[in-house]
């Protein structure tokens, strides 16, 4: 089961953006959280722990290329939701977050899928929020609901 942690004394903010606003955004690191990543924007760190897994992100893949992700959405939610709380790594790389938001640094998290709403990202928004940090998303009001081949 997962950690729930107090933050309420943290000072720092998460915010959830993609690959062509993160920038928009004035904070201290940006994390590109994809499963893999070819070209790493300059400035950025990426941290696959934040991302679903290899095997997850090709079922996606499959279900997006049959039209039927959006159908299948809440099926990738609970695996994802699974591998966040049972990866190690993941476990580690949210430790490390906490750790950074203690310090009062402002991250934001970010990706190139173009998902919107049914972003991983957004799935992971919601267990850090569940897990007391303060997670924001200033450009969920900006995109319809839209799933896109990337």
């Amino acid at each position: 089961m997962c950690k729930v942690i107090n933050l309420s004394t943290k000072r720092g903010k998460i915010y959830i953006a993609d690959i062509e606003t993160f920038n928009e955004i004035d904070a201290d690191l940006y994390i590109y959280a994809t499963t893999y990543a070819t070209d790493i924007p300059e400035g950025t760190v990426h941290v696959e722990q934040f991302a679903p897994s290899y095997d997850l992100f090709i079922q996606k893949n499959a279900w997006i290329d049959k039209g039927v992700f959006k159908n299948r959405f809440q099926e990738f939610v609970e695996r994802y939701i699974k591998e966040i709380n049972q990866r190690k790594e993941t476990q580690k790389a949210l430790n490390r977050l906490e750790e950074l938001i203690g310090k009062g640094l402002d991250i934001v998290l970010f990706d190139d899928c173009y998902l919107y709403e049914y972003c991983h990202l957004q799935v992971f928004k919601k267990v850090l929020k569940e897990r007391g940090f303060r997670v924001y998303s200033p450009f969920d009001k900006r995109y319809p609901i839209s799933i896109k081949r990337y």
